[in-house]
């Protein structure tokens, strides 16, 4: 009989260590099944940024592209105080001396672009500090 009881006792044992097992395998899959859920959510939202991204990128590129192409067509900036005219520029002749070799008509047209040029001075304007715009223009005037 005590060989009966103490089998009984190992059986309740390897019963109560086969319940706690399959508890903590039960644990360890669900959390495994978790994990697999939350990966393939990531896997998804990753490649939801990178096709973000790409496009993201793809707009940058076309906006340098435009750029280069304005910067490309924009005229380039003289600096000011230039005296002398370099060799790709135009040489601007002395109007009053060539225009007495010239006949009538054409002098007259030199003589008007010539004095529109004196009509072109420069302008000293006071500075305008953001306030009371009306008293500005005023004094502009």
């Amino acid at each position: 009989m005590a060989l009966i009881e103490e089998s009984d006792g190992r059986m309740e044992f390897l019963e109560r260590f086969a319940e706690a097992t399959e508890k903590t395998v039960k644990i360890i899959y669900d959390g495994w099944k978790k994990l697999m859920e939350t990966n393939t959510q990531s896997d998804e939202r990753i490649g939801s940024v990178e096709t973000r991204l790409s496009s993201v990128e793809f707009q940058l590129e076309k906006i340098a592209a435009t750029i280069e192409r304005i910067e490309s067509n924009t005229i380039p900036t003289k600096p000011h105080g230039k005296d002398i005219a370099g060799t790709s520029e135009p040489r601007v002749r002395d109007s009053v001396n060539e225009s007495e070799d010239l006949s009538l008509g054409y002098r007259r047209n030199s003589d008007m672009f010539v004095s529109r040029a004196s009509l072109l001075k420069k302008i000293e304007l006071p500075t305008f500090d953001g306030l009371l715009p009306y008293r500005w223009i005023r004094n502009v005037e």
